[in-house]
């Protein structure tokens, strides 16, 4: 049967809101939250059933924050308690173990949104009590590093929805109001990495350029003959302003903008028929 709802084990843990869960090898895990006070127990679920608690968080407790997980390991990163937090843990779930990563590198807050693509997490917006943010920031598990990366081209938010789909990240909605007076917003948005399996791509871009004479993108490359892509056009507020396909053949590829671009920097997105992608940018005087 499908598409149906039953009740499960109930969680040992108090009654709480705003916990924060990942997934790792047929386990599901919960932690934090707030149940008239900030939480840190934390549980695994298998299969919907309780399966015992494992080594607390030893970070402090909090709410709102947020949990993902990268290959075999899960992530806690920042959040709310008395104050906003900027602290990163992983939980090895082998040998059910803490360890505190590099910080978040910008101002400690709560209800950020994040994703993860191809082993590598992205996270930025968010509360800080005070200010509501657009900045967003990557962290590399291997050298365990956060990298800067282009601030949301939305309105500062937070308590947002955030997904990955294959190399794209998604969030949307959220608020930018205070709990008592929220400001609702209904908006979503896509955010393609730049960097994302360029290195691993056979399909190389020499050079791309705008020709202002016929409102085109050229780009020298280097493909397979006869494959069918879509192209994307983006604003730097990261609206798409043209869109279409092109048959890519070796050598020079045209595409004809249906739109006037005004002068700035417009960044592309060429999503090739085996779903490689390749993202850049370009400068129209």
């Amino acid at each position: 049967m499908t598409n149906i709802w039953s009740q499960k084990a109930t969680f040992p843990g108090s009654g709480r809101y705003s916990s924060l869960s990942f997934y790792i090898n047929g386990y599901g895990y919960v932690a934090t939250g707030f149940d008239g006070n900030p939480k840190k127990m934390y549980g695994s679920i298998i299969l919907y059933q309780i399966h015992g608690f494992k080594n607390n968080f030893p970070g402090p407790p909090r709410q709102g924050a947020n949990g993902f997980a990268i290959g075999d390991a899960g992530y806690i990163l920042a959040g709310f308690n008395n104050g906003t937090s900027y602290d990163f843990w992983k939980y090895d779930p082998i040998n059910d173990l803490w360890v505190q990563k590099t910080n978040f590198p910008s101002i400690p807050r709560r209800a950020m949104a994040y994703f993860v693509i191809n082993g590598t997490a992205y996270a930025g917006l968010g509360y800080d009590n005070t200010v509501f943010h657009t900045d967003f920031y990557s962290f590399d598990t291997t050298n365990n590093q956060w990298t800067s990366e282009t601030n949301f081209g939305g309105s500062a938010r937070y308590l947002t929805f955030s997904f990955n789909i294959n190399n794209s990240g998604y969030l949307g909605t959220g608020s930018n109001g205070q709990i008592s007076s929220p400001n609702f917003l209904n908006d979503v948005w896509e955010f393609i990495p730049g960097s994302i399996g360029l290195d691993q791509n056979q399909d190389v871009f020499y050079q791309v350029w705008f020709n202002h004479e016929n409102n085109s993108l050229n780009l020298e490359l280097e493909v397979n003959a006869g494959r069918i892509c879509m192209i994307n056009i983006f604003n730097q507020n990261g609206q798409v302003v043209s869109s279409g396909k092109i048959n890519s053949i070796r050598g020079n590829l045209e595409y004809k903008i249906n739109a006037n671009l005004s002068p700035g920097i417009y960044f592309y997105s060429i999503l090739f028929s085996s779903n490689k992608r390749k993202t850049g940018k370009f400068l129209v005087k």
